[in-house]
């Protein structure tokens, strides 16, 4: 019934990201995300000042489950932000890398 309501309103719906990271390489990370709908996505790196590092994703996608690959290998430890930005919806998430 929920699904139903969000057809007929037409509505971007993201389920969420998800992190994942390999036990032998904490350098290589994957950022996972689901989208309902054909959207405009922009998948975005930050540093902990705020600064744009990367555009992970920046194309027009078709509903699915979709993963980007993370390399860190060329950044320094520390707290790094990915931002998903699609319409109006916006999420940020929070990426420890240690080396």
């Amino acid at each position: 019934m929920y699904l139903k309501k969000l057809k007929k309103m037409k509505k971007l719906l993201i389920i969420g990201l998800i992190l994942c990271c390999t036990q032998i390489n904490v350098q290589y990370k994957w950022i996972s995300y689901q989208l309902s709908a054909f959207s405009n996505i922009q998948l975005k790196d930050y540093d902990l000042l705020g600064r744009e590092i990367a555009v992970l994703v920046n194309e027009k996608l078709s509903p699915g489950i979709f993963e980007v690959n993370w390399d860190g290998s060329n950044y320094s430890s520390g707290i790094y932000f990915y931002k998903l930005v699609s319409g109006d919806f916006s999420e940020t998430k929070k990426l420890v890398l240690m080396k």
